[in-house]
């Protein structure tokens, strides 16, 4: 997010409305560990 201050500093400021934000949601990766390690293994033979 870009933000410009306003050079007149006359004027009072005003603050940016806070933007909504989608939920978030995890799920965990703890089952692909296995393929992680295989896959790291795969790479450094190449």
């Amino acid at each position: 997010m870009l933000r410009v201050r306003d050079t007149n500093t006359a004027r009072p400021t005003e603050p940016y409305p806070k933007p909504d934000y989608d939920e978030r949601t995890a799920r965990s990766e703890l089952g692909l560990q296995s393929d992680f390690a295989a896959l790291i293994e795969a790479v450094k033979q190449h």
